[in-house]
């Protein structure tokens, strides 16, 4: 009788914890192949695939779970497929494989990324309406909050004297402490060496002691004392060396930190300061500039506007490494009259990212996602097949699953990811929202009630 040996093989793959498991571990094995997600939310994903050692990705296939979305032979040493009609909050996992060719799998060369869906955000806020200011043309123009119990809103604030009597000097900022406002004088010590009253027009936060605001110029502020660190860059009498032209003013804010602002405004204005010096810089047009934002590496910022006084409207790009300059990517002249659900239409009024892939547009005509390629190609979102109630004025929000908007009429409008919500039983006539901010579980729409004598700031406060 023979002795048979029998030789027991065990291997242990103790890099590959992939849930669901992979047949083959893309740890254990070489693969030229890499999958990101550039673009998470809650019904796409934006997925590059890369390759690190050939010329071009050539034949690739690439499935979500079991289905395959793409199949094909790509010339390039990347590619971005955008993934559609997902669910919220939901996991997916991707699968890349090298081909032979388009029919045969090189079964040595895959990835595997396995990623959450963002969830939606709610729609139920509980409101608080206050007015900041008395009846004496006291209007408020921007906001931003600091956490739940602190935010600022400035603009022009009328209050009343011991006496009764309306002061003769407005305040320039409000401070609310999650229950109550308290309200605060600002100056700044002008060219001339006497002391500026400001009543400012935007403000841009980093935290409770690092504010900027601008009112024609630029001002920088602790949070606390009264008189601010100016910055006269505007073109007016007595400053030597303006960095604005004459009729340009600073109207809104963005920056990744405080030295490094983009500033835009009145006629095209656009300034960039680096915590040194401010330089102006070439937008290409005179039309008002109305917001500013960038994604959060600084990678690529936007700038959008229109003119009261003629038809357009417009939406400009800068990318720091890439671009020579402020980048002209729509000029609206005929989009501000239509409503279209493929492409960028209406009144350009805001801008919102959260990744340098993918832009929100906020306009008269809808909230548009596009892609920081596209050149005017976007997908619409509104819960109205029209124009919407009130032209809007601003957009924000922390991540694009939570997206607040207003405007005129009482306006304000929700967009938690998939569907959009109208606040409809604010509308009001006399009520004009200038702008909003939102964070966490916080809303809050600030402006103002119009009346010919008697204008009051408004502040509608939502929580969740």
């Amino acid at each position: 009788m023979r002795n048979t040996t029998i030789v027991l093989v065990v291997f242990v793959l103790s890099g590959c914890n992939q849930n669901p498991p992979c047949i083959i571990c893309p740890s254990l094995k070489r693969s030229d192949l890499r999958i990101d997600s550039i673009v998470v939310e809650s019904t796409e994903i934006d997925l590059k695939i890369s390759t690190k050692d050939s010329t071009v990705l050539g034949n690739i296939s690439l499935s979500r779970n079991d289905s395959i979305i793409f199949s094909g032979r790509v010339s390039r040493k990347d590619s971005l497929i955008n993934n559609t009609s997902l669910l919220p909050s939901h996991q997916y996992v991707f699968t890349a494989h090298r081909m032979v060719d388009q029919n045969n799998f090189k079964t040595d060369d895959v990835q595997t990324l396995a990623i959450r869906t963002m969830d939606t955000s709610s729609h139920n806020y509980f409101w608080q309406i206050d007015t900041v200011g008395v009846g004496y043309t006291s209007l408020a123009w921007d906001v931003a909050i600091i956490n739940d119990n602190l935010a600022y809103v400035v603009g022009t604030f009328y209050l009343y004297d011991s006496s009764g009597h309306v002061q003769d000097v407005p305040k320039g900022v409000a401070e609310w402490d999650g229950n109550n406002w308290q309200f605060q004088h600002l100056y700044a010590i002008n060219l001339s060496g006497g002391q500026s009253t400001l009543e400012p027009r935007t403000l841009f936060a980093f935290s409770a002691g690092d504010i900027w605001f601008a009112e024609g110029s630029v001002f920088h502020w602790d949070g606390g004392s009264e008189e601010v660190t100016p910055y006269w860059i505007a073109a007016t009498p007595g400053n030597p060396s303006p960095v604005l032209l004459p009729g340009q003013t600073i109207e809104k804010i963005w920056g990744t930190s405080s030295s490094n602002l983009y500033l835009v405004g009145r006629q095209g204005a656009i300034v960039h300061f680096n915590g040194r010096s401010w330089q102006r810089m070439e937008s290409g047009t005179t039309t008002d500039l109305t917001d500013v934002w960038g994604s959060p590496d600084g990678k690529v910022i936007w700038a959008c506007g229109y003119s009261d006084c003629c038809p357009g409207t417009i939406l400009l790009r800068y990318r720091p490494s890439l671009d020579p300059g402020w980048q002209k990517v729509v000029d609206g002249g005929s989009l501000e009259t239509v409503v279209r659900s493929d492409s960028l239409s209406g009144t350009f009024v805001s801008l919102f990212t959260q990744s340098d892939e993918r832009l929100y547009v906020g306009s008269s005509a809808g909230i548009y996602k596009t892609l920081s390629s596209s050149v005017g190609k976007a997908t619409r979102i509104s819960y109205t097949s029209g124009f919407f109630d009130g032209l809007p004025s601003r957009m924000r929000g922390p991540l694009t699953n939570d997206l607040a908007i207003v405007g005129a009429y009482g306006f304000i409008a929700h967009y938690n990811g998939i569907s959009m919500k109208y606040y409809s039983e604010f509308y009001n006539n006399n009520i004009l929202f200038n702008s909003v901010a939102i964070k966490d579980n916080l809303i809050v729409a600030i402006g103002y009630l119009y009346d010919p004598i008697n204008s009051k700031g408004v502040v509608y406060i939502g929580r969740r």
